[in-house]
């Protein structure tokens, strides 16, 4: 294969049962080891010369049972399952001390079994197999307990592969998941995702291989929140080893501008996927030079949506506009346009008042610069004193010169805007009066406050 390499050498003569697990993590320009010895106490070392193994004291497990290690600053957090199956950890470094064994809400699994952890909100979330086979989940601090992922089960003390994981679209759900991978009693490789105490999804099965209940699974994460695929590992039954991997992401969507107005940029898009690929739904963005740098928003559709309206925009600018299709399997790559809105076109506006339209007041609404011809929805929104919001939509139509209109909102009962009566000494409540206007046609949009008003 053209590799070569230099002769295996001896770290320090450690020691353990033959062909048990040996945790290492870089560190300070080398590696620290961390393994349970013959006799079952637990030990670690800096794998550079001149340095030899030392003891962590006050516990020990199954000997050459694994020791689950994190690093967080120049500290390591150790995980593992006494001699007992209680869960235990402690934290310091090789050399420089370690803190007492400390049992983890008395977590139990079966002697020297694998704990799984990752860093999670601060802390750290552990996975384990009970002695009865369940699957449990909890984050390590005081005050919290273990907790079922339900669904099924796999050998007591078997195997628990964790990855954290961020499941697209980041832009509306960026909470970090676990990812879980275990081989439950049939012998099959399944997987959830979900967050102590928040809820798992379902366990699913990667079809097409099976292994011993409780075998390892060897997990291999994409690059970013899903973007490339996953890959697993596993021996089956036989002995041999197997490998597979998640699908790749969805086609990339075609996007296209259907419409462009002064104040609007209509797109709508097609996906060329076949109806084996699950879409989750569309990302969408559109951005803009301002101030020598950018000004993006974005948005996210579910999976049967192919278009959509951007509004509010300014005349005269050049958008930039792209989609991306996401899925569990990660993002498509994007597909981009460019639209510039015209410029010199007179933004619309909007006027309300109240008017006493002989003694039965009202509200008058003045607007301009819409659509000729077209159709404008109205919204009321008002309060009366401290009383809740209330709404009220109504249509408008402009005429054909310069797209103006004028309409009259007089209430919902027949004394207009202010009560029938006022309890005796109370004052008059006042009125708030927030109006929006959007042409259907054209897209503008105007806004307008009246009040407050006082009721005579």
């Amino acid at each position: 294969m053209g590799l070569t390499w230099q002769p295996w050498a001896s770290v320090s003569q450690g020691t353990t049962t033959p062909g048990a697990p040996v945790a290492a993590i870089p560190w300070e320009s080398s590696f620290a080891l961390f393994l349970s010895d013959p006799s079952g106490g637990v030990y670690a070392i800096k794998a550079t010369p001149g340095f030899g193994w030392e003891a962590i004291p006050g516990r020990s497990t199954r000997p050459g049972a694994p020791i689950t290690a994190l690093l967080s600053g120049n500290r390591f957090t150790l995980f593992m399952a006494d001699s007992n199956g209680e869960v235990f950890t402690t934290s310091g470094a090789p050399y420089q001390g370690w803190h007492p064994w400390t049992s983890v809400s008395q977590g139990t699994t079966t002697p020297g079994a694998p704990v799984a952890a990752i860093p999670w909100e601060n802390s750290f979330a552990l996975f384990l197999s009970d002695p009865s086979g369940g699957i449990y989940a909890i984050k390590a601090i005081p005050g919290f307990g273990w907790e079922a992922v339900p669904g099924r089960s796999s050998k007591p003390g078997g195997q628990i592969a964790v990855l954290p994981w961020y499941r697209p679209p980041a832009s509306s759900s960026a909470a970090q998941r676990a990812l879980l991978f275990m081989v439950d009693v049939d012998g099959q490789v399944s997987f959830s995702s979900g967050r102590p105490y928040q809820g798992w999804d379902p366990w699913a099965s990667v079809s097409g291989s099976s292994t011993v209940p409780g075998a390892q699974v060897m997990t291999l994460p994409p690059q970013g929140s899903g973007s490339k695929p996953f890959t697993l590992f596993i021996a089956n039954s036989g002995g041999e080893v197997y490998a597979t991997r998640t699908s790749g992401p969805p086609a990339t969507p075609s996007l296209l501008v259907t419409g462009v107005t002064a104040q609007t940029i209509d797109v709508s898009w097609s996906e060329s996927n076949p109806a084996s690929v699950e879409l989750d739904g569309f990302e969408l963005s559109i951005t803009r030079m301002r101030n020598n740098g950018t000004e993006t928003k974005s948005v996210v559709e579910g999976p049967t949506i192919r278009s959509f309206a951007w509004t509010g925009l300014e005349a005269g600018v050049q958008y930039t506009i792209k989609i991306v299709a996401f899925s569990a399997n990660g993002y498509s790559p994007a597909s981009t346009v460019t639209a510039t809105t015209p410029a010199g076109v007179t933004a619309a506006t909007l006027t309300a008042g109240v008017t006493n339209l002989e003694a039965n007041y009202g509200l008058l609404i003045r607007g301009s610069n819409f659509g000729k011809g077209e159709q404008v929805a109205v919204t009321v929104d008002w309060t009366v004193g401290s009383d809740p919001a209330q709404a009220f939509p109504l249509l408008a139509n402009t005429d054909s010169v310069v797209g103006g209109f004028q309409t009259t909102f007089t209430g919902v009962d027949p004394s207009g805007f202010c009560p029938i009566s006022v309890p005796f000494g109370d004052p008059q409540p006042q009125q708030t009066f927030q109006v929006t206007a959007r042409g259907l046609t054209s897209g503008r949009t105007a806004s307008a406050t009246a009040g407050p008003f006082t009721c005579p």
